[in-house]
């Protein structure tokens, strides 16, 4: 199995995927072809991301010099970036330099309708490394009082705060400076939020994220560091370990590790919760929000799908009068793991998109709406000692698009075959 974009499951198919492909650059002498199917919607700068275990596959019992490793699209090098995580859970802060099993390969490119390929060339002798320009920054917070971040990431169409402790003296008092620890606190998409400051529960992405609320644990977590610099993605991280939760046995400890990239081409997030559990768990049970706002008549159309069938939403004056005496004006269920909101004003819109659920994973989600709504996500699982669970959520933000747009974006995260040709040695 392979991944295309962080967490999701793609089968490998291979075959004889040769071609007469001029040789990129004869210091390389190893390349394989990687095809990349469409799903009938063109997506931009979509996210790939191929473990160092499929590579070695690939490369068979050859060396694979790290540093070489080179994606190239139509006979041009496209920026990529291999994160060492050197067979531990994260990044490793001193990477070994040698290409280990969960290592990964990563580089954004379009995907046309009909698929793409890409030709990704590896020397067996070493090479000096990559270097690409990056419009993508990760820091010290600006405004940390204001905005209540401790970790910032920006590029020109994303800005994503990342908090760590509550602030509070007492942080189980219902306060501004006590939610979202450990989670998301900023996050703009087109120089438009789509986390409302100060808006108690809309203001925290994603909302169910363990002890993100105010309690005794949220001043716990770790103040946010840099994880990962790289011309593709960007990561910051913060952790909780030892925090009690209650469940239906009674109350357990998790260590709980939380995992943000940015991603420097489009408007593009990714949020990861990793819950470590003390002991076993049969029936853990999250609950998450992601919310949203209506600013007027006809001005946000609502998109999700519902097996095979794409369903929009857009209030009319009727409909924003009731939501104005907090009636709630749409609610669905049985929706797939993704959901949208687009301003015809802007003509600009966002998504959130849930991870492949893990293996024996149920999950049902819904959505509502009043002038603020969210989708919702509600699943049961069972931990087990030693086996991290991961919660992974994306955010991504598109420019005049339509539901077709968002949807062929969920087919993709959702998961595909990748195709990887022969071996070809110069």
């Amino acid at each position: 199995m392979v991944q295309i974009a962080r967490g999701i499951l793609l089968g490998f198919v291979f075959g004889r995927l040769l071609s007469a492909e001029p040789w990129w650059n004869s210091s390389w002498n190893r390349r394989c072809r990687v095809v990349i199917p469409g799903v009938g919607q063109s997506v931009k700068n979509f996210p790939v991301i191929i473990p160092g275990k499929q590579i070695k596959l690939v490369a068979g019992n050859e060396n694979v010099s790290l540093g070489s490793i080179r994606v190239i699209a139509s006979g041009k090098e496209i920026p990529s970036q291999v994160d060492e995580f050197d067979d531990q859970e994260h990044p490793a802060s001193q990477p070994n330099h040698f290409l280990n099993d969960n290592d990964e390969l990563v580089f954004q490119i379009d995907i046309p309708e009909a698929g793409t390929e890409v030709w990704v060339y590896w020397s067996t002798e070493p090479l000096p490394p990559a270097a690409y320009h990056s419009s993508s920054l990760i820091g010290e917070a600006m405004e940390p009082s204001v905005f209540q971040h401790d970790l910032q990431m920006w590029n020109d169409q994303v800005i994503v705060g990342l908090r760590g402790p509550a602030r509070g003296a007492d942080p189980s008092k219902n306060s501004i400076e006590n939610w979202g620890a450990g989670s998301l606190v900023w996050l703009d998409v087109f120089r438009s939020p789509v986390l409302h400051f100060r808006g108690s529960w809309s203001s925290i992405f994603p909302l169910g994220a363990i002890a993100c609320r105010p309690g005794q644990e949220a001043n716990r977590w770790v103040k946010p560091w840099v994880l990962v610099r790289g011309p593709v993605r960007l990561a910051g991280a913060t952790r909780l370990d030892g925090t009690k939760v209650k469940t239906d046995s009674g109350e357990i400890k998790l260590d709980v590790f939380h995992r943000v990239w940015l991603f420097d081409k489009g408007a593009m997030v990714c949020f990861e919760e990793f819950l470590s559990p003390h002991e076993e768990v049969k029936n853990f049970r999250q609950e998450f929000a992601f919310g949203f706002q209506l600013t007027g008549v006809g001005q946000e159309v609502l998109y999700y799908s519902q097996p095979g069938t794409l369903k929009s939403f857009s209030g009319q004056a009727e409909d924003l009068q009731a939501a104005r005496e907090n009636k709630i004006i749409a609610t669905a269920s049985g929706l797939e793991d993704w959901f949208a909101c687009y301003s015809l004003k802007e003509k600009t819109g966002y998504a959130y998109f849930l991870g492949k659920a893990q293996p024996g994973e149920k999950r049902e989600n819904s959505f509502y709406t009043r002038i603020h709504g969210a989708f919702r996500s509600s699943r049961s699982f069972s931990l087990r000692k030693g086996e991290p669970m991961v919660n992974r959520f994306w955010v991504a933000g598109l420019r005049e698009a339509t539901g077709a747009d968002f949807q062929a974006l969920a087919k993709f995260f959702s998961g595909i075959n990748l195709q990887f040709g022969l071996v070809e040695k110069k």
